[in-house]
């Protein structure tokens, strides 16, 4: 069974043997008031206490099957609007909406032109939308990006009933036993699932083999294999910083390729969601086993670069549909700063679950901005300066001409421009440092100590300096860094997986060998 250590000593979870009877998952005997109980001697307590977090963490089952749905009806519409856009909008008749034009003749000089602006009696701009014939290469490409979407589609619909099933067998859980009701779960800590949980053991027989319960044991189980990924941190087996053309080494770590390590480092090495396999623990099998871990890395790799094409263009649209309105309003949005997922594993405790790890972050939030904010380029502040007068005054110069005349907001590009100016203006804003505020660098890096728990000797020595800052800012990034590298991802996830992680897959077997405890 697995166990861990802490960055000096991994302390040894429970055997796998002690807590899964070898029985098929689900429930057996055990009774409750003479009855039969489905929720006894639990055979995959792992995949159960994953699942009473996750109901916890959610908020029931009105939030889940909400958001589930709510995603998929999101991947329609995306879907639909696009297609709609691309091959079912006539742009000529859309363009040329409610104009039309007048000629004018004068003796002096010859024609004059004149548009002449209005609304059609019948027609409305849905007239815009009509299918238009396509060439075959772009009905093949079509097809093939639809019958795409679709299977996507149908695998997300079979993945949220799955889970609206387990959520709804959970939530049966939760009243029959914790005595917790949705209602009341908003304003229920975990410690109060926990303490119910524990009291449950003594009722039910969850775990057959150990007659009693603690926090640490349902922990474990939640993050077993996210332990695994900290510790793969913690000893530099995979530390997710990679060397880049131009830009040197840095940190990269999304959304894709977390799902995409954990394909690889826990499908195949894991008999059950809890058991290394007998093979990884012994030495002789360590290169055979590597080959085999590389050959792995290179073929998902390689499936992620044969979809990179839909997938990119999946990132693309769901970040115009998800950030551009946002950014059109608040251009400053980008200019913010935001936790790396590189710093929710590196800077992650042992057992930490995930809303544990978020209120310490955001509890650091105000300190690390504070720090960052603290280093600011001159030259940089004044040509932010410069930006924001010159689109600050020919804004207002606009605003007050509109205000003379209403039918300048008719003119031509106007909104464009007004659009152009105000988002100018705002970016440049942000290059400007606060003036009232006094900038400690050690001061700042000890406020953030307290709660992120993770200031290596040199950020204490010298946290003035710009080695400093980069290391820092690897950690507490702006969200147009975030949002570029998930749109990126697509794109620099495989080539990470074949030609870089494939390189760590002895290290990873060895890994799994040293720091792996069977009991």
């Amino acid at each position: 069974m697995t166990a861990y250590k802490n960055k000096h000593t991994y302390q040894r979870l429970l055997s796998e043997d002690d807590a899964h009877p070898p029985e098929h998952f689900g429930r057996t005997s055990g009774k409750r008031n003479g009855e039969r109980s489905e929720w006894s001697r639990i055979h995959d307590l792992d995949q159960f206490f994953i699942q009473v977090y996750t109901y916890f963490n959610r908020r029931g089952l009105l939030c889940i099957v909400a958001e589930e749905l709510f995603q998929l009806v999101q991947f329609v519409f995306i879907v639909c609007v696009t297609l709609v856009l691309t091959v079912a909008t006539d742009y000529d008749f859309l363009f040329n909406y409610g104009s039309k034009e007048i000629t004018e003749h004068d003796v002096g000089n010859g024609t004059i032109q004149q548009t002449v602006t209005f609304l059609y009696y019948g027609q409305s701009i849905f007239d815009a939308i009509k299918f238009r014939g396509l060439r075959e290469d772009e009905a093949f490409a079509l097809v093939l990006c639809l019958l795409v979407a679709g299977l996507f589609w149908l695998s997300r619909v079979i993945y949220v009933i799955r889970k609206v099933w387990e959520a709804f067998n959970i939530r049966r859980f939760y009243a029959d036993y914790l005595k917790i009701t949705d209602s009341e779960l908003p304003n229920k800590l975990w410690s109060d699932v926990v303490g119910a949980l524990v009291r449950c053991q003594d009722e039910l027989s969850l775990c057959v083999e150990k007659e009693k319960l603690t926090e640490l044991d349902i922990v474990h189980r939640i993050l077993r294999k996210q332990n695994y990924l900290i510790a793969m941190q913690n000893k530099g087996v995979i530390n997710h910083t990679y060397n880049f053309p131009f830009i040197g080494r840095r940190a990269f770590l999304t959304e894709g390729m977390k799902f995409n390590l954990k394909l690889v480092l826990f499908s195949d090495p894991f008999a059950t969601r809890w058991q290394l396999r007998d093979e990884y623990k012994r030495s002789s099998n360590r290169v055979g086993l590597a080959e085999r871990m590389s050959s792995r890395f290179f073929w998902i790799g390689l499936l992620n670069l044969i979809l990179c094409p839909f997938i990119l263009v999946w990132q693309i649209l769901f970040s115009f549909f998800s950030y551009a309105e946002v950014i059109r309003r608040q251009p400053g949005t980008l200019g913010t700063r935001r936790w790396s997922y590189y710093a929710k594993v590196r800077l992650r405790h042992f057992n930490e679950l995930d809303h544990e790890l978020k209120k310490r972050l955001t509890c650091a939030y105000k300190p690390a901005k504070a720090y960052m904010d603290g280093f600011s380029s001159r030259i940089v502040a004044i040509l932010g300066q410069c930006g924001s007068f010159f689109a600050g005054a020919l804004l207002i110069i606009l605003f007050s001409l509109t205000l003379v005349n209403e039918n300048l907001i008719t003119s031509d590009n106007i909104i464009a421009v007004y659009t152009f100016l105000f988002v100018m203006f705002t970016s440049c804003r942000i290059l400007v440092p606060d003036e009232n505020v006094a900038f400690d660098s050690k001061k700042s890096m000890e406020k953030v100590d307290r709660y992120v728990h993770y200031i290596p000797p040199v950020w204490r020595t010298e946290p003035h300096t710009e080695k400093v800052r980069q290391l820092f800012s690897s950690l507490f990034q702006y969200k147009v860094t975030g949002y570029l590298e998930e749109l990126l991802s697509p794109i620099i996830t495989p080539i990470l997986l074949m030609f870089s992680l494939r390189h760590k897959s002895l290290d990873i077997v060895d890994f799994y060998q040293r720091f792996t405890v069977h009991v």
